[in-house]
């Protein structure tokens, strides 16, 4: 349950976040179980406000048909991205090349479709692979990202060259021991255990015999994970939601989670190469080493340090140091990222199974309680997800963002964003909260189309499929457009000139007098909505912004966001044991 209190407290909010719906959200519910069976039966029930749950069709089609409760809405949800994760220190599957091998054996595009209604398929190796998010990445970044496909040949090849023996379609321990492997799933979980049955299917087939445990969840993720009982293991991956925020996730996974107490030691030198990468194919490894500036004050700055011109290692504890350290969007941001990038590939912690995108189910929840489908219709996919669907935390699953930016309300409300991009507000008044989300006419083409309309590629390999038409946006007066189709009202037309200096940024606004619905709304999670419209007319004004890195408000507001979600997060680990 997520209160919004003390008043004391509540007032420093206010101040970080002055476009919210803290006025309809007194208190929430939000749920995770480790049974769908049990989180479909609360649905029904009206027992939350917001739950996750991977649901079957027919399931969502008895809930869409109550016609109050959000679900089928494409949701980006990080909790969708799942994979197995072998133990990292136990023969053969110490090794790195032992770890990569997997990679190109899984058939990473049918593993998805296993379940129904489908995930992603995936034929990188990120726990962060969404084609959508990875657009927020600078291109150095992104060139580095490797293709995995389905490759057999080289499977072997790496899985010889840490010793293992493979004769008559069997692999074998150097000392004649066939190699077999166990999968460890929670059992409750019926989309990961389907598609850990397939991948046991595979590896069988390419000469590992492998078989499927499935155990009750309070054992698996109480138990086997963090004491790290496991060679192999089915679970969530966790993801980035867009490049300033990644270091939220970055540094919380995979040693700092839940998953690995016991798997990672950060206090020993971990192997490291960097990727000779072209149009994201694989060519080689090669080793640089790296200390972080000396500028950045570390106790530590030597990051990587190299053994021979192909092989070195990495001290993910002075990494850390500089990940902490470093200024979101500043140059030693993006080594520091760039460096991780390049460690996830080489070290492959874990074998990704499906991707992270947009998925037809997720975090489902009333309508009549929180409602915040206009922002995927009416702005870039990219942003529309990125606050609803909780960016700001290292947790999915929770509608936390969407009420401290202001982007839900009760059904039938036009909420405090809406209400400011309608107005212009969000911009004659709030420039940094609209530099920060990336609703500028800078950064607005960079993002992409709301919902998709064609199959969007990474290096060539198509990983969506879309299927709404809707344009690409290029301005912030086609989402003012947008917004206001979508709750069938006027708008504030504003138009933003920017005029760059050495170290601000002066805008001159010039908003033309035009009838607009201001809407002042009042409503409870439980009671029937109201609204009253007020027409209003702008006159011509001239704002002068600075535009930093990033806003040291909203900084403060992630972590007050953090603080939030790691109690909700806690209460939801126990409910896991």
């Amino acid at each position: 349950m997520f209160k919004l209190e003390p008043p004391n407290v509540l007032k420093q909010w206010y101040s970080i976040f002055p476009i919210n719906s803290f006025q309809y959200y007194p208190e929430i519910d939000i749920m995770w179980t480790p049974s769908y069976a049990t989180s479909y039966a609360i649905l029904l029930g009206h027992q939350t406000d917001w739950i996750w749950s991977a649901l079957t069709t027919k399931e969502m089609q008895v809930l869409n048909a109550t016609g109050k409760i959000d679900i089928g809405t494409p949701y980006f949800d990080m909790c969708n991205s799942k994979g197995m994760w072998l133990n990292p220190n136990v023969y053969p599957w110490n090794y790195p090349q032992a770890r990569r091998a997997i990679v190109y054996v899984l058939n990473r595009t049918a593993i998805p479709l296993v379940y129904e209604p489908s995930y992603f398929p995936t034929t990188h190796n990120l726990w962060d692979d969404s084609a959508i998010q990875w657009l927020t990445f600078p291109k150095r970044i992104r060139d580095i990202v490797i293709d995995f496909p389905i490759n057999w040949t080289h499977a072997r090849e790496l899985l010889e060259s840490v010793g293992l023996v493979y004769k008559n379609g069997q692999w074998y321990y150097p000392n004649g021991t066939p190699l077999t492997l166990t999968i460890i799933v929670p059992n409750s979980l019926t989309d990961m255990v389907e598609e850990a049955t397939l991948a046991a299917e595979e590896l069988t087939e390419f000469g590992i015999p492998t078989k499927v445990l499935a155990v009750d969840p309070s054992y698996f993720w109480g138990t086997v994970m963090p004491e790290g009982q496991y060679v192999a293991a089915y679970g969530f991956f966790d993801t980035a939601y867009g490049y300033l925020t990644a270091s939220l996730t970055y540094l919380d996974y995979p040693w700092g989670y839940w998953s690995f107490g016991a798997v990672y030691n950060l206090s020993k030198p971990y192997p490291f190469a960097w990727p000779n990468v072209t149009n994201h194919h694989l060519v080689g490894w090669y080793c640089k080493p790296y200390n972080a500036p000396a500028s950045m004050n570390l106790p530590n700055s030597t990051i990587i340090w190299c053994v021979n011109s192909t092989f070195g290692y990495i001290n993910l504890t002075n990494w850390t140091w500089m990940m902490q350290a470093a200024v979101p969007g500043s140059p030693e941001y993006e080594e520091a990222v760039l460096i991780y990038t390049a460690w996830w590939e080489y070290f492959a912690p874990g074998i990704e199974g499906t991707a992270v995108d947009w998925v037809p189910f997720g975090g489902a929840h009333w309508r009549t309680d929180l409602d915040f489908d206009w922002a995927y219709y009416s702005m870039p996919l990219a942003l529309a997800q990125a606050v609803p669907s909780s960016p700001y935390t290292t947790y999915c699953c929770s509608p936390t963002p969407a009420i401290f930016f202001g982007f839900g309300a009760p059904e039938g409300v036009i909420p405090p964003m809406a209400q400011a991009i309608l107005n212009g507000s969000l911009w004659t008044k709030y420039y940094n909260i609209a530099y920060w989300l990336g609703l500028t006419d800078e950064d607005l083409p960079k993002y992409g189309p709301a919902m998709i309309t064609v199959p969007i590629t990474i290096g060539g390999v198509q990983t969506y499929n879309g299927s709404v038409v809707v344009p690409v946006f290029t301005s912030i007066t086609q989402v003012q457009e947008a917004v206001a189709k979508y709750f069938h009202t006027t708008y504030t037309p504003v138009t933003i000139t920017p005029v760059t200096t050495t170290s601000t940024t002066t805008t001159t606004t010039t908003t033309t007098t035009t009838a607009v619905s201001t809407v002042t709304s009042t409503a409870t999670v439980t009671s029937t909505v109201t609204s009253t419209s007020v027409s209003t007319t702008t006159a011509v004004s001239t704002v002068t912004v600075t535009k930093p890195v990033i806003s040291t408000a909203l900084v403060i507001g992630i972590v007050v966001i953090v603080v939030v979600v790691a109690a909700v997060a806690a209460l939801i680990a126990l409910r896991r044991r």
